[in-house]
């Protein structure tokens, strides 16, 4: 009887080892980094998004690395970005046309990510006029993404970045009536609600891993001014800063519902729900490289020689590889070169007209996938 109790003894603390093992950390090394690409897809989705609690099993073996839309979140060094860097980041987030400057702690009490600056092109504004970089800070950068968390950790955060004016002069007709511009300017509020409210195990596709079930909820709001004046015999009037019509949003609130793992950089699985849970669409990994650049490079997709170069650049794309794109950018952002040419095999750019310096060249490849390097011509 005593050596029965014994073994059933050994066997519980056995099962209860195995969740302990579940209840995972996430820390600030388990993010994003420098370097790093993650390939996602982003589907419809209407099913469960699992319950939260403790030892909970998790499985979406629907959630499949074919199925959705593909896409591609790229991280680098700020110093990497045609923007150049940002006092105070250490890694920006290519999103769209912009990107997201981040300083990511990892040490201390004060780990996480705190956003401190957006960058966009202008002519993304739609205004007419000239076009080019512009940088919006963030006066109280506060974490967006505050580490390290487990099970029952709760963190709520917000951060602005003032209005940014930028000249802008560019007369615009609305509604029949001809607005003078002299600035446009910009204001961003980010506010961020964070819980962690299920351990457990979690299946997506065909793996398995412990993992931490967290709600969050976002909201974030984007105003769009300008800067209008008269003239009045022949002098200008300032009128005064106004909202322009169907720029910007008022404060939008979202909520998803994420799982996370150990060494994953990125929600596993991300589900855009409403305040009851109730799922609209789904976000979750295909898989991820860190440096995609050397990825792409090591496995010899592309190859760009000589750099630094004189006058001619030479390509090469992998067999079956097609670019849709090239583009050749200035450390200013300036676009010097831009080919939308279906490009294959090699390929010679002709760079003997460009001034000497350092310049980025981006290959759009498709399905979300772009080769970037650094090319330096003397």
């Amino acid at each position: 009887m005593k050596y029965t109790l014994r073994i059933l003894a050994i066997l519980t603390l056995a099962i209860i080892s195995q969740g302990l093992q579940a209840q995972i950390t996430i820390n600030t090394a388990d993010l994003i980094n420098i370097n790093d690409s993650i390939i996602l897809r982003n589907d419809q989705y209407s099913g469960t998004v699992g319950d939260s609690g403790t030892n909970k099993i998790w499985a979406f073996p629907t959630l499949l690395p074919t199925a959705g839309t593909r896409s591609v979140l790229y991280t680098m060094a700020p110093s990497a970005t045609p923007f150049g860097n940002v006092i105070g980041s250490n890694m920006a987030i290519k999103q769209d046309s912009g990107y997201t400057f981040f300083n990511r702690v990892s040490t201390g009490n004060n780990q996480g990510m705190y956003i401190k600056a957006l960058a966009f092109d202008l002519s993304g504004l739609g205004l007419g006029g000239p076009s080019g970089p512009a940088l919006m800070r963030f006066t109280n950068p506060q974490p967006v993404v505050k580490t390290p968390w487990a099970y029952r950790s709760r963190y709520s955060g917000s951060s602005n970045a003032t209005r940014l004016a930028i000249p802008y002069d560019t007369s615009v007709t609305v509604g029949g009536t001809t607005i003078n511009i002299d600035s446009v300017g910009g204001s961003v509020s980010i506010a961020v609600k964070q819980r962690v409210n299920g351990w457990g195990t979690l299946t997506v596709g065909t793996t398995t891993v412990p993992a931490l079930r967290d709600v969050v909820e976002s909201t974030l709001g984007f105003t769009i001014q300008v800067h209008t004046y008269v003239r009045v015999f022949g002098i200008r009037v300032p009128l005064g800063w106004q909202n322009f019509p169907g720029l910007g949003f008022p404060p939008q609130k979202t909520y998803q519902v994420r799982y996370w793992a150990n060494s994953q950089r990125y929600p596993m699985i991300e589900f855009n729900v409403d305040s009851a849970e109730t799922a609209t669409s789904v976000t979750y990994q295909e898989r991820t490289v860190v440096g995609l650049q050397d990825h792409l490079t090591s496995n010899r997709l592309v190859q760009i020689a000589p750099n630094p170069a004189n006058d001619v650049l030479h390509i090469q794309l992998a067999e079956g590889l097609h670019a849709q794109q090239l583009r050749l950018v200035s450390m200013t952002g300036q676009t010097m070169i831009n080919r939308l040419d279906n490009l294959t095999g090699a390929q010679d750019l002709d760079v003997s007209n460009l001034p000497r310096g350092t310049y980025f060249m981006m290959l759009d490849l498709g399905n979300g996938l772009t080769d970037r390097q650094r090319v330096v011509i003397r």
